[in-house]
């Protein structure tokens, strides 16, 4: 166990044998800060997921730079830790950070030995014992239809991002951490838990890493069934749908540096498939807070959670979704010179005794309101029990 001093926390560097998973942190009382990111593995490259778990400030950007539908675009600042945990399975280590003026057993209770201590005995995982049924889906389908038909009627919109939300009541085991233990292991993606709010993203906003700027454009959505790969590939919308993400992002990006677009390809997650397109920008200075700015700013919204123009597509979704909260916002968390931005769909709100879930489909010339919907269901039914689903 090795501790360093740091200009405003503590940190603790404690080897790690074995590997953990959430359950090792399921003794924290109080309700944590989670980020998991996804493992990559690809012919390319080949890194282990890492996980971020503290009890913290969050630093925002500024209301004016931020969209106005989301509240949650910010950095992690190692001056506002209150209690942070690092874990990197490529190095098997584990960081503990702190306050230097608060010991860490005012935080949660515990000095760092009985810490390590719990954290290598994990608690017995837990059945998902959460119950829930639909109450309602808004907007309408009477709404969402003439919302449709009222897009694709504006010439000068090529696309717009349309998301429904359903709201369940729950009953059973309502805490909103055990609701996210149980939901998590099922996942396997970007997992995420912020004040109720739940993310199980499939998207990544931008990875840097080794000095460069990895992204992706994430648009085209089919169940992950076998005859639907090939539907999917060849589909001319959901290619024009693609296409559209593909182009904002590098004409974003221009600007900054040289892009690199990738090849096509099908990401296949555990219920869904969606077409991908790797980019890489290569530029100076992409470990600097000022960059991460830039590229939040110049990335965010995307096509795949906006709308092209993106002028025209904020005006309208300004009027019909006036506040999406946290849903379709980002999460940028950073260690070391590393940094990994998610966009946070397939995401939901706990509150107490009901649970609001979110999903988008993007509404381009072609959609037809009533696939689009079906979209959308088959979305939250990825991460949302299937014995939600009945009307009470």
């Amino acid at each position: 166990m090795i501790k360093e001093e740091g200009k405003h926390f503590h940190k603790i560097t404690i080897p790690i044998e074995d590997t953990l998973t959430l359950e090792n942190f399921a003794f924290l009382s109080q309700e944590p800060f989670f980020f998991k990111t996804p493992a990559i593995n690809n012919k390319d490259d080949n890194q282990s997921e890492r996980f971020f778990l503290g009890l913290h400030k969050i630093d925002f950007l500024n209301e004016n730079e931020a969209p106005y539908f989301t509240q949650c675009c910010f950095f992690e600042d190692p001056k506002s830790f209150q209690f942070k945990v690092t874990f990197h399975w490529t190095d098997k280590t584990l960081y503990i950070f702190h306050l230097k003026d608060l010991a860490l057993e005012k935080l949660i209770g515990l000095s760092a030995k009985d810490l390590l201590s719990k954290i290598k005995t994990p608690s017995s995982p837990k059945v998902f014992a959460t119950k829930g049924k639909l109450l309602s889906i808004k907007p309408s389908s009477e709404s969402w239809n003439k919302r449709v038909k009222e897009a694709l009627e504006r010439s000068e919109l090529k696309k717009i991002v349309l998301s429904q939300a359903y709201e369940f009541s729950l009953e059973g085991e309502t805490q909103p951490f055990q609701i996210f233990l149980g939901l998590e292991r099922q996942q396997g993606l970007f997992s995420i838990f912020w004040d109720g709010f739940i993310s199980f993203s499939p998207e990544s906003l931008f990875h840097i890493r080794d000095g460069k700027v990895l992204l992706e454009a994430i648009a085209g959505t089919r169940p992950n069934e076998e005859h639907y790969y090939h539907e999917l590939e060849t589909d001319i919308k959901e290619s024009r749908e693609h296409n559209d993400v593909v182009e904002e992002i590098e004409h974003a990006l221009s600007p900054l540096g040289d892009v690199h677009v990738g090849e096509r390809e099908i990401l296949a997650l555990k219920s869904l498939i969606h077409l991908r397109t790797p980019l890489e920008l290569q530029a100076r200075g992409v470990t600097s807070q000022n960059f991460i700015t830039t590229l939040i700013k110049k990335l965010h919204p995307t096509p795949a959670v906006g709308g092209r123009p993106q002028s025209v597509a904020m005006k309208l979704l300004k009027e019909w979704e006036p506040t999406r909260k946290k849903y379709a916002g980002i999460l940028c968390a950073t260690w070391d010179e590393d940094s990994h931005a998610a966009v946070l769909i397939r995401s939901f709100q706990l509150e107490p005794q009901k649970l609001i879930a979110y999903a988008g489909a993007g509404i381009v010339m072609g959609s037809i309101p009533e696939k689009e919907s079906r979209e959308i269901e088959h979305k939250i039914k990825s991460f949302i029990p299937e014995n939600f689903f009945e009307f009470s």
